[in-house]
């Protein structure tokens, strides 16, 4: 016998099956360790027309851009500059389903106030960062910040049409503060089937710098821009205390509305085009608070339509009972002040009228009042869901606040593109070749 042999014979042997399930084993472990973390695939870059942080409040925002064509978009956000995780999808689309749009709006939940957030956006699987190379941010105002805003009538306008007399609708409305002293960050809706009316609460704006909350005068010069589904784009110029005077505006691209110009003439490429003020047809509802709204603040307003010139009985139900009567006016409009603040919780709205043809109707509203910003889903101070038509579903959508109902979280997060991570790939070759080297030496 040689030495050798017997040498060995002496060694212990890793039977090769139980080898083989070992390095598998281990393979698969430590690939699941290392891409714990969200896997990004690399995507390129790209540019759109325009960003904009929209509808500042202490607990969420709303994230505008148009791209350069109708693609799908979404956003990832986060609270750390290099791990920005959370997924939200159009507030148009629903579950995985995601559609192709010019203008998108991605709406950010849940955020905790007076805190910086991060973003980066994916327009069409391609990124968008900001001009510095990294994500875009934006901090959420302090919930402290919330004061009692007055009783400000809307930005309203009962439609917006084409030359052929079709409404424009599901068109971005982009409310912006003019003046370079203090910049504020904008407002945004969106026009309205089937008639392309909106409706802006102009209660509340947001400071950019300061990040306080301003109620601006009726004199403020503001610039509505109106940009349909194809990228058109129409302006109206007007001051905070006009825009709730709109009527009917003819929509054509690149054209300008100075409001009072020769009264009721609008702007359009150098020409004049006469437009008649219409009135949209009166109905008994309540436009502001919206069902189930979670609103900041003690005093909301409330505000809503009936015939013109007839009496509205309006009670408010909660620890505090008020009760008053208030006639619409010319147009139908109708609104009231609280006399005194409400306390945190829930409050009931009920109001009663007379229709066309001499029948009590009695309208409620549910809403809950809210001080601090992680008490719950705030709704914004802009709707995308304002609409003051005749033929609102049961439950009216109109809200000073934005809407919770619109954005779906997706079951899935889908495919979030701009960082690439191959610790995964590294680590499984790594611990492979590992494995392989130990089976060639034994």
């Amino acid at each position: 016998m040689i030495y050798s042999d017997l040498y060995t014979k002496n060694q212990t042997k890793i039977p090769s099956i139980l080898a083989y399930g070992l390095i598998v084993f281990l393979v698969v472990f430590f690939t699941w360790v290392f891409s714990n973390k969200p896997n990004y695939s690399k995507a390129a870059l790209t540019k759109v027309r325009q960003v904009e942080v929209t509808n500042v409040s202490p607990v969420q925002v709303t994230i505008y851009w148009e791209s350069n064509q109708k693609e799908p978009g979404w956003v990832v956000f986060g609270t750390n500059r290099n791990n920005v995780v959370n997924v939200q999808v159009d507030d148009r689309d629903a579950g995985s389903t995601k559609n192709s749009y010019l203008n998108h709006l991605v709406t950010l939940k849940n955020l905790d106030d007076n805190r910086k957030y991060y973003y980066k956006i994916i327009s069409g699987d391609k990124l968008v960062e900001s001009p510095d190379g990294g994500p875009f941010s934006f901090q959420t105002p302090s919930s402290t910040s919330l004061i009692q805003s007055g009783n400000v009538s809307p930005a309203y306008a009962p439609s917006v049409q084409y030359s052929n007399g079709s409404p424009v609708e599901d068109a971005i409305v982009l409310l912006t503060v003019n003046g370079p002293k203090e910049q504020f960050f904008p407002l945004l809706t969106t026009t309205k089937s089937p008639d392309g009316s909106f409706l802006i609460p102009l209660n509340t704006f947001y400071n950019e710098n300061t990040l306080t909350q301003q109620t601006l005068p009726g004199s403020q010069n503001v610039t509505l821009q109106i940009i349909d589904q194809e990228g058109q784009q129409y302006t109206v110029l007007a001051t905070i205390s006009q825009l709730s005077q709109l009527s009917t505006l003819q929509f054509k691209n690149g054209g300008t509305y100075v409001f009072g110009s020769d009264k009721a003439t609008q702007k359009v490429l150098g020409a004049e085009t006469s437009v008649k003020p219409q009135k949209s047809p009166a109905q008994i509802d309540i436009i502001y608070p919206e069902e189930n709204a979670l609103i900041p603040g003690l005093n909301p307003l409330i505000k809503g339509t009936a015939l013109p010139g007839s009496s509205v009985s309006i009670s408010v139900h909660s620890k505090e009972s008020y009760s008053a009567v208030v006639v619409a006016d010319s147009k139908g409009n109708w609104s009231y002040v609280l006399p005194q603040n409400l306390s945190l919780g829930n409050h009931v709205i009920t109001i009663q009228s007379k229709d066309s043809a001499g029948q009590l109707i009695t309208v409620k509203r549910n809403f809950t009042l809210i001080a601090n910003g992680n008490e719950g889903k705030v709704l914004g101070v802009a709707s995308s869901e304002a609409t003051i038509t005749p033929t609102l579903p049961p439950s009216p959508t109109p809200t000073v606040y934005i809407p919770i109902t619109s954005t779906i979280a997706p079951t899935s997060s889908p495919p979030v593109t701009g960082e690439t991570d191959n610790l995964p790939a590294f680590g499984g070759m790594s611990l492979i070749i590992v494995g392989l080297g130990l089976i060639l030496v034994y």
